[in-house]
């Protein structure tokens, strides 16, 4: 340990205070009235010590007596002397055992010392913080608390508090196995002493398996007046499965934080809890509320509970969405305690598990099924239990949680699906309009498996949907509506940054007319100064139409608009204002976060084959299966003639171009059949397919490509495929010349 001792005398300590001494004048006759001079300096006092300080130690105890007898002079030089000697840390925490914080605490209220004693305070609660986590030094503090010393328990309770939450988790340990009531309660007043800053491992706590545990939590978090664990407090108090003294103690601190004393238990109500939770839980699970320890700057939350594989308090940071679910499912969960009847309890719960489970298992994986699982429980809820699961999560924008109901409304494959029994709109046709693909894609398939052979209004949704899926490239989009072009491709060039593929439009009504007939818009990007519609109309038609309600917008614009479009912007959610950036990290900055916020999460490239084989699946048979009548799948034959040839979506591809009666199919198809290149299978069921389609609506195709098909007989080997082509070609006669050449290769010329 390097520490300098330089000794002070008296002499030098006089030269600091820095005494002046002036000598005096006298007026002379005449002069000018004479000005008073200063009073004559007193000579500064003696130090009052005894002796210098010989040791760092020495030095500390001389300071703060030097303090005590307001010396500030000369604490502060002894004070300078004690830092420049450059203190390790064994010294700060040893003079914290021996002298308490609360004397460190007295040098950094004292303002002639400021800021090194500020500083030394600092340093000394950060090394406080690093030891809460031994639970050495934390039991060693306990043990003080509970001894006989009166002075030891005053400066361990001091260490404990300086401590801070860290500590919580051995303090709790030791409560729980506390010998005598006498010995919990010190804990336990030990704890309230620690202050409000405990609150969220108290709560934690409140999910301890000890009933000593629970109850003391309780009791702490009521005398701290710890508004935040009202929620929490209202499970245990009227829980009916829960230990009376522990229902009590609940009870007692709600009592002591809502009505402002212990003794007015009887004003509380367990159906007014159950509402709360409720609220709280339907609050947290669409986004309109967030956990009271969230930190914007990190987007994050730090949550306490009981850890079952350590058997002891512990803490998780988590991204806001996760933590936000957990909460939500912990106070609905809540509420069904308080109300296990009550259906819109059951269902609300059921959603908020939806949500959680999600969490637990990679995006795609298919959902567990059966015996204690989320979905096997919702499933004897029945149709119309799911499909209100299933509106819950779409309208709290849970989309992860939304796949869980749909799979299952989706294998029940039920016309009812298609709408409530209520008369409402069907939550599963509301799905088609999710800004999620897999939300969108699932709902799809949930109505092309019904068949249906009567139109119904989402047939053409459904359509799109599917089709979009065959030729999605896994890059977001970004809609950027802004009518002066120069800075519309600057926001266009910071989103490409962002991973986006910008679209730039100039109008609002240009910009919602394509959001509305496409799929894959990540954000819009909506300029305040907006034209053609203006800024408040634009806004409006994105929300009234069910294609585009659940969007997120940003709205850009100057700083000093901010305050203006702030109720605007409240009323269009998901939506948010951020300002005009003159960089890509400035506008990055902004932007992400917030859509972090929406908790989104692409496909992986499995599912997006997946999507694509189910989409050109389904594309087909409902081209040719019993419901042709009800599904046209024409305005997706760009999507389909464009993954005609990819394997192993190109049959499926082929059988629903067969199906579309136009001429660019059958040109398709003449196209693939001709091809001397492409695989022989796949040329074989383009000729066969072509010969039906002209069958069907005739011969469409353009004459130069049906030359290219007759032109590929003599280049075919394969018989099987060579048959085919002369099949198609007979269905549209062959032409003269032709004909004749193949008549006179059939024999011997004359």
């Amino acid at each position: 340990m390097a520490f300098v001792t330089r000794a002070l005398t008296a002499a030098a300590a006089f030269a600091m205070t820095g005494v002046l001494v002036v000598g005096l004048t006298y007026a002379q006759p005449g002069d000018a009235p004479a000005i008073d001079s200063p009073p004559e300096a007193k000579p500064p006092e003696p130090s009052p010590l005894l002796s210098e300080p010989a040791t760092p130690r020495d030095t500390f105890r001389a300071i703060l007596l030097l303090v005590d007898l307001g010396r500030f002079d000369l604490a502060r030089a002894y004070l300078d002397n004690f830092i420049a000697g450059s203190p390790d840390d064994a010294l700060i925490l040893s003079l914290r055992d021996e002298f308490g914080t609360v004397a460190f605490l007295k040098l950094s209220q004292v303002v002639e010392l400021r800021p090194l004693s500020t500083n030394l305070l600092a340093r000394l609660a950060r090394l406080s913080r690093g030891q809460a986590s031994d639970p050495a030094f934390i039991n060693g503090l306990v043990d003080r608390i509970l001894g006989t010393d009166e002075r030891a328990r005053l400066v361990a309770l001091d260490d404990l508090r300086n401590a801070g939450i860290d500590a919580v988790p051995t303090v709790v340990t030791r409560l729980d196995a506390a010998n005598t009531p006498a010995d919990r309660d010190r804990i336990i007043s030990a704890l309230v002493t620690m202050g409000a800053e405990i609150t969220p491992a108290m709560i934690g706590s409140l999910e301890s398996p000890s009933e000593t545990v629970r109850g003391a939590a309780a009791q702490v978090l009521g005398w701290l007046e710890a508004i935040d664990a009202i929620p929490f407090l209202e499970i245990v108090a009227f829980s009916n499965d829960e230990a009376d003294g522990v229902r009590l103690a609940a009870r007692e601190a709600l009592a002591k934080i809502q009505e402002g004393s212990r003794l007015k238990v009887d004003e509380l109500s367990s159906e007014t809890a159950a509402i709360d939770l409720r609220d709280r839980a339907a609050g947290l699970f669409s986004g309109r509320s967030t956990p009271v320890s969230y930190d914007d700057s990190a987007n994050a939350v730090e949550l306490w509970g009981w850890s079952q594989e350590s058997g002891s308090l512990s803490r998780e940071t988590l991204t806001l969405p996760v933590a936000a679910r957990r909460l939500a499912a912990r106070f609905a969960r809540g509420a069904l305690r308080l109300s296990p009847e009550h259906r819109p309890t059951q269902l609300l719960t059921l959603a908020t598990l939806f949500g959680t489970a999600a969490d637990a298992f990679p995006p795609g994986t298919p959902w567990p099924q059966g015996d204690g699982t989320v979905s096997g429980v919702a499933a004897l809820t029945g149709l119309e239990g799911l499909s209100e699961i299933l509106k819950i999560c779409l309208e709290a924008g849970q989309y992860r949680a939304a796949t869980g109901p749909l799979r299952i409304l989706s294998d029940l494959a039920s016309p009812a699906i298609l709408k409530q029994p209520s008369g409402t709109k069907s939550a599963v046709v509301a799905a088609l309009n999710s800004p999620d693909q897999r939300v969108r894609f699932l709902a799809a398939l949930a109505i092309a498996r019904l068949e249906s052979p009567d139109p119904h209004p989402s047939a053409s949704r459904v359509v799109e949907v599917l089709g979009s899926a065959l030729t999605d490239t896994g890059m977001a989009a970004a809609l950027v509506i802004d009518a002066d072009v120069d800075r519309a491709s600057q926001v266009g060039g910071f989103l490409s940054a962002m991973g986006l593929n910008p679209v730039l439009v100039r109008t609002g009504r240009e910009g919602f007319e394509i959001a509305a007939s496409r799929t894959g818009f990540e954000v819009v990007i909506i300029h305040a100064n907006c034209v053609r519609w203006d800024l408040s109309q634009t806004l409006a038609n994105f929300r009234a139409d069910a294609r585009t309600a659940a969007l997120p917008i940003a709205v850009l614009g100057e700083e000093s608009l901010r305050g203006k479009l702030a109720r605007r912007i409240a009323n269009s959610q998901p939506a948010t204002f951020i300002t005009d950036a003159p960089t890509a990290i400035d506008f990055e900055g902004q932007l992400r976060p917030w859509l972090a916020r929406m908790d989104r999460q692409p496909l992986t490239d499995a599912e997006r084959a997946e999507q694509k084989q189910l989409a050109a699946y389904w594309l087909a048979r409902l081209a040719t299966g019993p419901g042709y009548r009800a599904y046209d799948i024409s305005p997706v034959e760009a999507e389909i003639s464009r993954i005609a040839e990819e394997e192993p979506l190109s049959v499926n591809a082929l059988i629903a171009l067969a199906a579309i009666p136009s001429a660019a199919a059958q040109n398709r198809l003449v196209e693939i059949a001709a091809r001397p290149l492409a695989d022989v299978s796949l040329r074989l069921s383009a000729a066969s397919l072509f010969t039906q389609h002209v069958q069907r609506f005739g011969l469409l195709a353009d004459a130069g490509l049906v030359r290219q098909l007759e032109d590929s007989l003599s280049k075919t080997t394969d018989p099987e495929l060579n048959a085919a082509i002369r099949t198609a070609l007979g269905s549209i006669g062959a032409a003269p010349g032709s004909l004749a050449r193949q008549i006179e290769a059939l024999g011997p010329r004359p």
